[in-house]
């Protein structure tokens, strides 16, 4: 299925896959995922050449940054926790538990052991696009928040990048969130900010996994 929509991903989008800014996602994407939790997949990372702040994770360890969100990026370490995020996301299969509460358990499974004919194939390959552009739940986010500060900080990035991010978002969508996000499940910046604070304290605690971020 993830490959199914990576096809479908560079059949409507400009996908970098070569040159200076690929390989620099690349690279520092691969290095975080030798500290993930879940290597049953290989990891993809492209760019996808567009004036949009975003970015998004697909089943399969296919993971994009847009252009438009790179271009705020002034450090590794923002990079590295935005890709921590969305490997967070392909780790807790969170697109295949939206799949599986909009279609149902029974058709999801016939596409996985290769029972659905074409047509099902296409309707899960697009019900999965849809889902994934739209994002995810409150409680997934917060995962994935969790764990963009463990595999950060395993992989030798500041964590706290994560922040500063978020910041910049926020700024950019005004005093107001935008109708989709004032509608959406999804968490507030600052809900999501304060998260990433007490995790971090979590390290600095000794509680968890990473190094010291006190300096």
């Amino acid at each position: 299925m993830g490959r199914n929509v990576a096809q479908k991903v560079l059949q409507e989008s400009r996908v970098i896959t070569e040159g200076h800014l690929y390989k620099r996602v690349n690279d520092i994407g691969q290095r975080i995922v030798q500290q993930v939790d879940r290597r049953d997949v290989p990891y993809h990372f492209y760019v996808i050449d567009q004036n949009e702040k975003n970015a998004f994770a697909i089943p399969g360890g296919y993971v994009y940054l847009y252009t438009g969100l790179l271009q705020e990026m002034e450090t590794d370490d923002e990079i590295a926790c935005v890709l921590a995020h969305e490997i967070g996301h392909v780790v807790c299969r969170h697109s295949m538990q939206n799949l599986q509460n909009a279609l149902g358990f029974q058709v999801v499974s016939s596409i996985v052991f290769r029972k659905a004919d074409a047509s099902e194939v296409q309707r899960v390959t697009n019900t999965l696009f849809d889902l994934t552009m739209r994002g995810y739940s409150r409680q997934q986010e917060r995962e994935a928040d969790r764990l963009t500060v463990r595999y950060a900080s395993r992989a030798g990035y500041d964590p706290r990048a994560m922040i500063t991010v978020l910041e910049k978002l926020s700024k950019d969508s005004g005093p107001y969130p935008r109708p989709l996000e004032w509608l959406s499940t999804h968490p507030s910046h600052e809900e999501r900010i304060l998260l990433i604070k007490q995790e971090i304290e979590r390290i600095n605690h000794g509680n968890s996994y990473g190094r010291d971020l006190r300096q």
